[in-house]
């Protein structure tokens, strides 16, 4: 708090330290934002569908060590 007072001391703005404003309407804000999803996500579903990209690596032959 001193160096803000210093500050606007410094800047020869001590007026407006002193002086009372209303607070501000947070009711206009556009923040903090709701977003509505369409269609909800089933991870299970999701999960299952890139199964059919795994298998053939799954099936493949071990490879030798050498």
């Amino acid at each position: 708090m001193i160096k803000i007072y210093e500050r606007m001391e410094k800047l020869g703005e001590l007026d407006k330290f002193i002086e009372m404003r209303e607070p501000h309407q947070w009711g206009k804000a556009k923040r903090p934002r709701l977003f509505e999803i369409e269609k909800p996500i089933n991870p299970v579903r999701t999960m299952l569908g890139s199964l059919p990209a795994y298998l053939p690596l799954l099936r493949r032959p071990k490879l030798e060590e050498e």
